[in-house]
């Protein structure tokens, strides 16, 4: 077991979105928890949303699962369904091939901190 030191992890920032799909996402920060203890078979990453950001272009993958859990803050998830409030504590899981695009907003005045963990397929 090796035990991660958050803080001493490199904080990335922006998106790979092409412009103007890039804007909504361009402010958020992540760290690889994953990548620095070695995991190659799924991705683990802390995300930080400042207010008016997104986590994502609304998407749903073919074949990776993807799982959310809020650790501070509240968010708007989207979904076809719509959209929910998320708050520290909740948590939702993507199957893959499950065409409903999804992706965590903040509408709020504070950070938000996602734990987001997924399959890496590819």
């Amino acid at each position: 077991m090796a035990k991660i030191d958050i803080q001493s992890l490199p904080e990335k920032s922006g998106t790979r979105y092409p412009p103007p799909h890039d804007a909504k996402c361009r402010d958020r920060h992540w760290r690889a928890l994953g990548d620095a203890v070695g995991l190659s078979q799924f991705g683990v990453n802390l995300v930080r949303l400042p207010p008016g950001v997104w986590a994502s272009q609304r998407h749903w993958h073919m074949h990776e699962d993807e799982f959310v859990w809020v650790l501070e803050g509240e968010t708007v998830l989207v979904t076809d369904e719509g959209r929910e409030i998320f708050r520290a504590g909740d948590c939702a899981g993507f199957p893959a091939g499950v065409r409903n695009g999804h992706h965590f907003i903040n509408e709020s005045d504070a950070d938000v901190l996602l734990l987001v963990a997924g399959s890496d397929v590819d």
